[in-house]
């Protein structure tokens, strides 16, 4: 992956986009705090799991949701390399603070400011990604951002995990240089890509189906885009059969392995993040022809096998080659959904449309627990899979509609517009 091929995969794109992937990079390798959220309220503030679920869940609830809603108002406003700034500058200072106090009470709070802050950051950055990209290299773009972020991820787990045991005040201090290092490489290398008021007049003017700016609120924008409504709403079920990671599978391998079914299950999702890194160039550069919608409608049959073949596993090898193919599926849907998204985003709005829409598209993994936690109950653990691959067969479907859709769509507008 290192070679000319990879080299030859990502070559061409604007400028930013490498320092925004490069800053997103850095940023992951220093994404300590947040997979240790749980341990720190349980093991170094000494709550019960019950406490520290609730707080885990009222700080998610309470402040990265408005955050993320102030955050996409505040760039289509002022700018989203200014949001960006502010954003982050709040959000390293947070943990700063808190490398400074140490275990103590007070964490929670400055913790909870540092989600706020992650929230309003990120329409911002979605937004910017979205304004120096076009169609025709979003997919590669969003790719190697999906990478970089992957790749940081992967050794920053591995990091913080030596951090949080040994020196905990460094799980905040990496944190808080990690931001940093993203925010450096905006400030000095990312232009401010706020659509001008001549622009949006002109978009307005040309009646462009895709990018074309809107007049009015963000209610009314999106009522205009019944494609893109549709889209994230089918989105929900991906989500929530993806979500089935963190829930359904530790229980299944749980009933099947007993005390080895936790580390076996590291073990599993450790391979899905090996796959990511070694399989995303590969899944992009072969389906870079296709169109957003129908590659995502391709991951519905991926979590398919994937999750439904589970029904029927007892030996531990075929539970890493599901992880593998719902891998497959997860890089189509993770890349390919944010191109549809942005294409299909009105430039005057992008900001608040990065910020609802990740939220609606992403109450599937919210929902996730409650509903197959109550399924579970009542069917059993076995039952979950047959379900999900329904469900994803389901998905697939509703994307083939919508790839429909969005084709004779584009094909009336040609029309008109030779008219």
């Amino acid at each position: 992956m290192k070679g000319p091929a990879f080299q030859r995969s990502y070559q061409g794109l604007p400028r930013s986009v490498y320092f925004m992937c490069t800053g997103e990079l850095l940023s992951s390798l220093g994404n300590f705090v947040l997979p240790f959220t749980t341990l720190i309220f349980t093991q170094s503030l000494a709550f019960t799991p019950g406490r520290a679920g609730f707080l885990v869940t009222m700080i998610y609830a309470l402040m990265y949701v408005p955050g993320a809603l102030i955050g996409g108002r505040v760039s289509d406003v002022i700018g989203r390399k200014r949001s960006l700034i502010i954003s982050l500058l709040g959000r390293a200072f947070c943990y700063f603070y808190c490398a400074y106090i140490g275990p103590s009470p007070l964490l929670v709070p400055f913790m909870a400011l540092a989600v706020f802050f992650m929230g309003a950051a990120m329409p911002a950055y979605q937004s910017l990604m979205m304004d120096i990209t076009r169609p025709d290299n979003r997919k590669t773009s969003f790719s190697l951002e999906y990478l970089s972020r992957n790749v940081g991820i992967s050794f920053g787990y591995l990091t913080g995990g030596f951090l949080f045991n040994h020196y905990l005040y460094m799980l905040f201090l990496g944190n808080a240089v990690g931001v940093l290092a993203m925010l450096l490489m905006i400030v000095r290398y990312v232009p401010e890509s706020k659509p001008t008021v001549e622009l949006i007049q002109t978009s307005l003017e040309e009646g462009d189906t895709g990018e074309r700016a809107e007049e009015g609120g963000l209610i009314s924008a999106m009522m205009r885009r019944p494609l893109l409504l549709a889209f994230s709403i089918v989105m929900i079920l991906f989500t929530f059969i993806l979500g089935q990671n963190t829930f359904s599978l530790p229980i299944q391998l749980n009933e099947l392995f007993g005390p080895a079914g936790a580390p076996f299950y590291g073990s599993v999702m450790m391979v899905n993040g090996l796959a990511v890194v070694f399989f995303t160039t590969l899944i992009t550069a072969l389906t870079m022809h296709n169109s957003p919608v129908k590659n995502v409608s391709l991951t519905g049959v991926l979590f398919a096998v994937a999750y439904g073949a589970i029904w029927f596993y007892r030996i531990p090898a075929y539970f890493y080659l599901s992880a593998v193919i719902w891998t497959w599926g997860e890089i189509l849907m993770m890349t390919n959904a944010r191109v549809f998204i942005a294409n299909h985003t009105p430039m005057s709005h992008r900001g608040r449309f990065a910020s609802v829409i990740p939220l609606l598209t992403g109450s599937g993994l919210a929902m996730g627990p409650l509903v197959m936690g109550g399924f579970i109950q009542r069917f059993g653990i076995r039952s979950a899979w047959p379900m999900l691959a329904f469900l994803g067969i389901i998905g697939s479907l509703l994307m083939t509609v919508l790839y429909f859709w969005e084709t004779w769509s584009s094909d009336r507008f040609k029309k008109k517009k030779e008219q």
